[in-house]
């Protein structure tokens, strides 16, 4: 069995790819600090998707206080560390606006 690592709070907006992962079990499998490698938001702009390693995703509030294992070094090299999260904070910057409802036509109630 594998020692649980510490894990601590963080908000999910500032949770970022390949500097957090997840301690989680994927079926009947031994437990593993799943890497988070991609977020993008959803498509109203209320919730971060978070892809892990595994392919599986997880989702929360950007003010949500999710549950992360800090990875201490690069989990890759420095550089293509430093691309993805440069491709990442993109990806954040471009947060979908929800619009309001349009309000129904006066002349015929729809």
């Amino acid at each position: 069995m594998t020692e649980e690592p510490t894990q601590i709070k963080k908000l999910a907006i500032d949770v970022t790819p390949y500097e957090h992962g997840i301690w989680c079990v994927v079926g009947t499998g031994d437990p593993f600090v799943n890497t988070i490698v991609s977020r993008k938001w959803s498509d109203d702009g209320s919730k971060i998707w978070f892809m892990l390693d595994s392919h599986n995703f997880m989702s929360a509030k950007p003010d949500e206080l999710v549950e992360v294992v800090e990875h201490t070094s690069p989990y890759y090299n420095g550089e293509f560390q430093a691309k993805c999260l440069a491709r990442d904070a993109e990806v954040m910057k471009a947060r979908p606006v929800l619009k309001p409802p349009e309000p129904p036509c006066r002349s015929c109630g729809k």
